[in-house]
């Protein structure tokens, strides 16, 4: 079998949620409202950023015209790489 499934099994078989409770609100076993709000506060915030960056992501890759997110970050080096060629080239021309 796979060690690090093995790895994984194992802690599951240990996981204690009465525990795992107890770490997270401080020892108290009771589920505090203004913890599960807190919460859902980071949530909103972390969503409302992922949504910001993606709208950005599809701005460049509407402005480079890439059509697969996964090709952007390969096309934004082909420019970087064709600037500094230009740079040299202008370079070279002035001397």
């Amino acid at each position: 079998m796979d060690p690090l499934l093995d790895a994984e099994l194992e802690m599951k078989r240990k996981f204690d949620p009465t525990e795992t409770r107890s770490l997270l609100f401080g020892g108290d076993e009771r589920q505090p409202e203004g913890a599960v709000q807190n919460l859902r506060s980071e949530l909103d915030r972390v969503r409302a950023e992922r949504d910001r960056l993606a709208a950005q992501q599809a701005e460049i890759m509407r402005l480079l015209n890439v059509s697969n997110p996964d090709k952007l970050l390969h096309d934004i080096r082909n420019l970087l790489n064709e600037r500094e060629l230009f740079k040299a080239l202008t370079e070279s021309l002035e001397d």
